[in-house]
């Protein structure tokens, strides 16, 4: 692959897509998000401060590892093959996605604005363009897993509950409502040849082509 011939500022697109001042409403929800996170962390902390203080100093560098193996890693997760999959594919997924959306506001929000600069075009915008869509294809994979779980096979180690049945839900809708939107934008600017580095996108946009 010669990146070289890739790497013009024509191969980019416009970002936030036909949205005019309605993009403050993702800075409301951005907040609001960051607010029920908040509170529910808190509420954690004070359960967790109820019980018997121990010393969590301690071994630092084997706790370090610790995290890494199972909360990054998600090591003990894995051992159960189907049930590690679909953890695995939801954690690494959403982590990219998190990554991705980071990257994109890093430059509309800061480095555009204050000094004029925009990165993600050429072949750093395939890559990108690439990468958000194939974590997307993961996340969707993890939740087709977990509604398999709940929903068909019905394992019973599971307690399905209706807020259950909405997260399921919520997050089916975030994933394909931006798979949606994104075949929406690359049927309607003619399904440039450089968006099939968005093969999720590019190959849904075919339903609305005409």
């Amino acid at each position: 692959m010669n990146f070289s011939e890739l790497d013009t500022p024509e191969i980019t697109r416009e970002f936030y897509f036909n949205i005019g001042r309605e993009r403050a409403m993702v800075y409301l929800f951005l907040v609001l998000s960051l607010g029920c996170l908040s509170w529910s962390i808190i509420k954690h902390i004070r359960t967790w401060r109820t019980g018997k203080k121990t010393l969590r100093h301690d071994r630092p560098f084997a706790r370090i590892m610790a995290v890494i193996k199972y909360a990054i890693l998600q090591a003990k997760v894995l051992r159960e093959l189907t049930a590690g999959i679909m953890h695995a594919a939801l954690f690494f997924g959403f982590a990219a996605l998190v990554a991705a959306t980071a990257i994109l506001t890093i430059q509309e929000d800061i480095t555009f604005p204050l000094i004029d600069l925009r990165f993600l075009w050429g072949h750093r915008y395939l890559l990108w363009s690439l990468f958000a869509d194939t974590a997307g294809l993961i996340v969707l994979a993890g939740l087709v897993i977990a509604a398999g779980r709940r929903y068909i096979l019905k394992n019973k180690r599971l307690d399905t509950r209706g807020t259950d049945s909405l997260l399921l839900a919520l997050l089916f809708a975030i994933i394909i409502s931006g798979f949606i939107a994104e075949a929406l934008r690359i049927a309607i600017t003619g399904f440039p040849a450089f968006e099939v580095w968005s093969p999720a996108g590019y190959a849904l946009a075919k339903l609305f082509s005409g």
